[in-house]
């Protein structure tokens, strides 16, 4: 009999529950941080975009991915947030229907940053050219193409008779072409 797995632990996928709290909170934190009501002086002149809110499977964390919107200094940033993480969690929490509302916690959203650097490395001179050398190949792949010949089930299974019944495969061939 299998061993029944934990839901504690392992990297199972998040259940509809946890996704749907966590772009519940993300909403709500999006509209706080659009109202401006926040009274602390850093997060008063900076724009804070909030990517994704992954919840804990028992509901009691929320990691919200923040960035600042154009540019920015996350360190700042996080720093504020955490100075005013009470009144954030009161906003959310009064929109909210849970017996218990998440604890937040920020994180600098990097994947903004991890984007740009992948299409930074597409567009380099060295992937250039080694999408150049590809379509010269690719150029000569129809002359290959028609070179190889490629044996269906059908065609093995005939050679398999030739070959029990004692039947020269060159006679059976020439047959095929005429």
């Amino acid at each position: 009999m299998p061993k029944k797995q934990s839901r504690k632990g392992g990297n199972r996928p998040p259940t509809q529950r946890q996704l749907r709290i966590g772009e519940t909170i993300r909403a709500n934190l999006a509209e706080v941080f659009i109202r401006g009501n926040i009274q602390d002086p850093v997060l008063q002149k900076m724009h804070v975009t909030v990517s994704e809110v992954r919840c804990a499977y028992d509901l009691r964390q929320a990691i919200c991915f923040v960035a600042p919107l154009g540019g920015g200094d996350n360190k700042e940033m996080l720093e504020a947030l955490n100075r005013v993480k009470g009144y954030l969690k009161a906003q959310v929490a009064r929109k909210m229907t849970l017996k218990f509302m998440p604890d937040l916690v920020f994180k600098a959203d990097t994947s903004f940053e991890y984007a740009a650097s992948v299409d930074t490395i597409l567009h380099s001179a060295t992937v250039s050219r080694d999408l150049g050398e590809r379509a010269e190949d690719e150029e000569d792949e129809p002359v290959a193409r028609e070179k190889f010949v490629r044996k269906t089930k059908e065609d093995h299974l005939d050679d398999e008779w030739d070959a029990e019944h004692g039947v020269d495969a060159s006679d059976t061939d020439e047959d095929d072409q005429a």
